[in-house]
């Protein structure tokens, strides 16, 4: 199952939890589909510590370290 697959179900479970995706597709098409299907967050692949941080931290709203 991928990021997107992933994001599907849980939506379709209708919970309501924080998502960042990790995705290697990085062409603006892709990620376009990501957040219209409810994803509050994308991270592409390779990524460092900081930059998942920084995108949890957006979406939980709170410093993550």
């Amino acid at each position: 199952m991928d990021g997107l697959a992933a994001l599907l179900a849980i939506r379709a479970c209708h919970i309501d939890l924080p998502t960042v995706i990790v995705t290697t597709k990085n062409d603006p098409e892709s990620i376009r589909k990501v957040l219209e299907k409810d994803a509050n967050e994308c991270v592409m692949k390779p990524f460092t510590k900081d930059i998942l941080f920084s995108k949890m931290g957006q979406v939980l709203g709170t410093e993550v370290a």
